[in-house]
């Protein structure tokens, strides 16, 4: 069985180099120079053999945004650009019928594109939309326990309201709507509880209430409480992970 290391990432904006800190050890890389400046987002995933890779989103111009795909030494593999002005968030899994891992991205100001689908080599595959413009996305995918294709969740405000919408590849979606504190927030998807069905953090936005919101799928609260001191409104963002390896999903 092929033992993956658990890394937070850490990147310079000013500079574009990249440090590695290994959640087990504690163990901090030196910076890996990848000359990137102005990313979006930097994301990690596993490829089919379970080999980590690494994926940034980041400015190329005014009309177009780049994604680069890189080997676990930083490599440059595949890169392409996508029409995009303003930042954008982005995820990786299969949620495709194409074959293999995809690429999911989403703006993070207004528009009224809810998000959009490559796969790994730039081929536009899908995309959802909104009726009228939201306010931003954040992203979570939740991988399927079955071998099918994974679930695409998208935090976003529209009309007024703060939602999480679910959009499953046979075309169908759900939509939850969530406290105001959810508004410009950012989301994380997982089996938190290890049950064999996914659940849903929601971190607050800047400039709301300071709190992390738990939920089931069906959109049911299952906990709330707050990440900070309740005085604080810098937002929070939330991630999920197996922290200290002990079999059970971490917020």
């Amino acid at each position: 069985m092929k033992v993956v290391r658990l890394q937070i990432l850490s990147y310079q904006p000013h500079t574009g180099n990249v440090q590695e800190i290994d959640i087990a050890t504690g163990r901090v890389s030196k910076y890996k120079r990848i000359g990137l400046v102005g990313i979006d987002k930097l994301v990690s995933f596993l490829d089919e053999d379970g080999e980590p890779h690494y994926l940034t989103l980041r400015r190329y111009d005014d009309e177009y945004r780049q994604i680069k795909i890189f080997n676990k030494k930083f490599r440059t593999q595949k890169s392409f650009l996508i029409k995009a002005t303003s930042p954008w968030d982005v995820v990786v899994g299969d949620v495709h019928e194409n074959d293999g891992l995809e690429i999911v991205v989403a703006p993070k100001t207004d528009s009224d594109i809810i998000y959009q689908t490559y796969s790994m080599d730039g081929q536009f595959l899908d995309w959802r939309g909104a009726h009228s413009d939201h306010r931003g996305v954040s992203l979570g995918i939740l991988d399927a326990s079955d071998g099918g294709y994974g679930k695409i969740f998208a935090l976003l405000e529209l009309g007024g309201f703060a939602q999480v919408s679910v959009f499953a590849q046979d075309g169908t979606q759900q939509r939850h709507e969530v406290p105001d504190y959810a508004k410009g927030g950012t989301l994380a998807v997982g089996d938190i509880d290890a049950d064999g069905e996914g659940e849903f953090i929601i971190g607050s936005g800047v400039g709301r209430q300071t709190a992390l919101g738990y939920y089931e799928l069906n959109g049911a609260v299952k906990r709330k409480f707050f990440g900070y001191n309740s005085d604080w409104q810098g937002g929070i963002r939330a991630q999920i992970l197996d922290y200290n390896a002990d079999g059970f999903a971490d917020v």
